[in-house]
């Protein structure tokens, strides 16, 4: 967008999304830096007059035109790109590259609507028919978690408005690897069942980055995890291992998913991400009941767990056994004469250890000398 308008003048934004009869007026604050954000305050929506609390920002992908109320005769540019044809202010998307996955199905944050009938979608239709809501303390309530106590490791997930200490925890879901058990903490309030299995050092819990979640249970509920790993970390470390540094950016669990259990994309949800609106957008966990979707949601985020750790130390261990088994032969194969000589070379790291871990491959032979470290 390359207009100029005053600070605090008054703007007219018609969108793309929307019928003709409805747009968005609100006093200007600010562009971003490139000028594909354009930023009011006071925004209020026609014609339904609702009006937003806090500055509201517009993005490239979403906007059709910006025409400023003070001077109501006069329709002012907008930049148009060539290339999409569309305004440069109508280019929703991520603010940060590694959520550029979730911003390209049709409908954003909604999963594909035949996705359920693909043939690839049968291979994992067991995993979104067999859970549990659980809402009552009752019998159902009493079996799923001796059930769960009686795992030695288990898939955990948190769902809420706006997770975290300023947030509200609405679920705490577990999965055996067979069925989803879907606790409703806002029917049932934190259970001391529940602290228990969370707190309980014998029992392995799965998760997927779990610093919300965490901020959340300490901050609001006093409550401490014990004995966890998080899958996201564990795909941090198998990334590091690989490239020798730490990835800027974490991993989703859907994209984890593909990763490690090679599932289609097309088969699995992918999750609404836009940080200006991300109160709205996670309000759907204190609704009840549950649409359809969000129970899938709630579902997905915990039923992968345990098998998706089950492969991502597969992938971890794999340089071990193949570094093991070089070792394995790494003398056995060397002539009379190296191997001798070896008894006393035994402190040093073979040079080609590092390089057959990385790379994946069967050992080649070579001399002493060629083998070991300076």
């Amino acid at each position: 967008m390359n207009t100029h308008f005053a600070i605090g003048e008054k703007l007219r934004i018609d969108l793309f999304d929307s019928a003709d009869d409805h747009f968005v007026t609100g006093l200007f604050v600010t562009y971003n830096s490139n000028r594909t954000r354009i930023t009011l305050d006071e925004a209020t929506y026609h014609p339904s007059g609702s009006r937003l609390p806090n500055e509201a920002h517009f993005f490239a992908g979403e906007i059709k035109s910006v025409v400023s109320v003070d001077k109501s005769s006069e329709n002012l540019p907008v930049a148009i790109d060539k290339d999409v044809g569309r305004s440069l202010a109508s280019c929703k998307g991520p603010s940060h590259p590694h959520l550029t996955h979730m911003f390209q199905q049709p409908e954003i944050g909604q999963p594909n609507p035949d996705r359920k009938m693909r043939p690839e979608f049968e291979r994992i239709r067991n995993k979104f028919e067999d859970y549990k809501v659980i809402d009552k303390k009752d019998e159902e309530f009493e079996q799923a978690i001796a059930r769960i106590e009686n795992c030695s490791e288990v898939g955990v997930s948190f769902e809420g408005e706006l997770l975290g200490r300023s947030g509200r925890l609405c679920w705490i879901n577990f999965s055996d690897g067979t069925t989803s058990f879907l606790f409703d903490i806002i029917a049932l309030g934190l259970d001391e069942a529940l602290v228990r299995i969370l707190t309980c050092e014998s029992l392995l819990k799965i998760m997927h980055d779990s610093r919300l979640a965490a901020d959340c249970l300490v901050h609001n509920h006093q409550l401490n995890l014990v004995n966890t790993i998080d899958t996201q970390v564990f795909d941090l470390m198998i990334l590091r291992a690989r490239r020798d540094n730490c990835p800027s950016y974490a991993t989703s669990l859907t994209d984890c998913l593909k990763r490690y259990l090679r599932l289609p994309e097309a088969v699995l949800l992918m999750p609404s991400t836009n940080e200006e609106r991300i109160r709205d957008e996670t309000a759907k966990w204190a609704r009840r009941p549950l649409a359809e979707s969000e129970l899938d949601m709630a579902v997905q985020n915990v039923t992968f767990l345990r098998e998706l750790h089950a492969e991502m130390h597969k992938s971890y261990m794999e340089p071990v056994r193949i570094g093991s088994n070089f070792y394995l032969n790494h003398v056995v194969s060397m002539t009379d004469k190296d191997a001798r000589k070896y008894n006393a070379l035994d402190h040093l790291t073979p040079r080609q250890l590092y390089w057959i871990c990385r790379n994946r491959s069967a050992p080649v032979n070579t001399t002493t000398e060629d083998k070991s470290a300076d």
